[in-house]
């Protein structure tokens, strides 16, 4: 698993309920990354809300951009800069994306963000440099309201958010359609499965369920 490999979570697992968020990275991320591009991280990307028109024409523009299909090594996780980690960083062709990843949690501090920014701004040029924070919802969108509102964040850095809700839904539908099972299984050992009527299983998240058929 990749959070252990990165000292995330103890060898024996006794810390897994504390790195609950490190766990979700490390499985959703580290399958994504394998995955066809435009079958896997472009369409739920894709649904990461701005609060500009233009941040979101050009990050979706970048996403649809992206020539290789295949992007295991323009993947990293849990990047150290000078005044941060940032949890996943992807450096694709045409966007440098940097993601923070919240499941139930509150930044942990203040300043979080802007100085994940401020390291994000060092690197590749003038390569689009995008945040994106990952949450669940409602605490998700209020976190990222605020953030706009504070206004502390450094100009050259683009930042929107998605939800653990809408990953879930998107990927499950996607790789189910596309006959991707691989992620049937990650998601069934990190959600709350359950049965439908007829036998079908479906899983929750923040109260939010999704059948395989939805």
């Amino acid at each position: 698993m990749l959070a252990e490999i990165h000292g995330k979570i103890s060898s024996d697992g006794s810390n897994l309920s504390e790195r609950l968020e490190d766990q979700l990275t490390a499985n959703v991320f580290g399958t994504l990354r394998y995955l066809p591009f435009h079958k896997g991280i472009q369409p739920i990307f894709s649904k990461a809300v701005f609060f500009s028109q233009t941040d979101q024409t050009v990050f979706i523009n970048g996403l649809e951009m992206q020539k290789d299909e295949f992007i295991g090594d323009k993947v990293k996780f849990w990047v150290k800069g000078e005044r941060s980690e940032i949890d996943v960083l992807l450096e694709l062709d045409h966007l440098i994306i940097g993601i923070e990843v919240k499941y139930h949690s509150p930044l942990s501090s203040d300043d979080q963000l802007e100085r994940e920014a401020s390291d994000l701004l060092k690197g590749k040029g003038q390569t689009p440099k995008f945040l994106l924070l990952l949450g669940t919802e409602p605490e998700v969108n209020m976190i990222a309201k605020k953030v706009m509102e504070d206004r502390k964040l450094p100009s050259g850095v683009h930042f929107g958010y998605l939800s653990w809700q809408e990953v879930f839904h998107l990927t499950f539908r996607t790789l189910t359609r596309s006959k991707q099972r691989i992620f049937y299984l990650v998601f069934q050992n990190n959600f709350l499965t359950n049965t439908t009527s007829d036998g079908d299983p479906f899983f929750t998240i923040a109260g939010r369920s999704v059948s395989r058929y939805t």
